[in-house]
């Protein structure tokens, strides 16, 4: 094939006949950059060898988060970095084929890029996507319970009695009659 010609399936096209560029360009420089919202999925492509995608990503708590491209076929490099684009974490690879998956630690709030590229810039990606994923918050119900688990990986406390103790997220008195010939027990029962 000529410069600027790539094999598909035995035959040499020109990258603009398979590799069409997507509306959002430009979105190689963290000025143009477009904000992706955990959840949501876009779809872009990558189609000159210089081609990246950044996208902006708004942290406004600590949580880690998993950053994944997929597609029909190419191999992307997926990198975050910081407001100062510095790298704080790439991966090459870790997704489905050739694609990227990225798992971060907790990450501090602010602003971050994702950067997604062709590994080598010698091969386009007509079409693939992206999506970031934040883990959903376990919210505490200690609603109606007086003691035991509260949903998450905490406590909704503890009986206060020392001849009670937690069934069912209930404080529940279990009697011993233990030198008690009549009379009450020692739940006063």
């Amino acid at each position: 094939c000529q410069p600027q010609e790539h094999c598909v399936a035995g035959r040499c096209l020109a990258m603009d006949s398979f590799c069409p560029v997507d509306e959002e360009e430009p979105d190689d420089n963290p000025v143009w950059a477009e904000e992706i919202l955990p959840g949501q999925a876009r779809r872009r492509s990558i189609c000159r060898a210089t081609d990246v995608d950044i996208f902006r990503l708004k942290m406004t708590s600590q949580t880690s988060v998993t950053i994944e491209t997929w597609g029909l076929y190419g191999d992307t490099i997926l990198s975050l970095l910081d407001s100062d684009m510095k790298l704080v974490a790439q991966d090459d690879d870790g997704g489905e084929g050739e694609f990227s998956r990225l798992g971060t630690e907790p990450l501090a709030p602010g602003n971050y890029y994702v950067k997604i590229e062709e590994n080598g810039a010698d091969l386009p990606i007509p079409a693939y996507s992206v999506i970031v994923k934040v883990p959903t918050p376990c919210l505490p119900d200690c609603a109606h319970r007086e003691c035991g688990w509260d949903g998450c990986q905490g406590s909704c406390g503890e009986c206060a009695d020392s001849q009670q103790a937690c069934y069912y997220c209930r404080c529940v008195c279990f009697a011993t009659c233990e030198a008690v010939e009549c009379g009450l027990n020692s739940c006063g029962a």
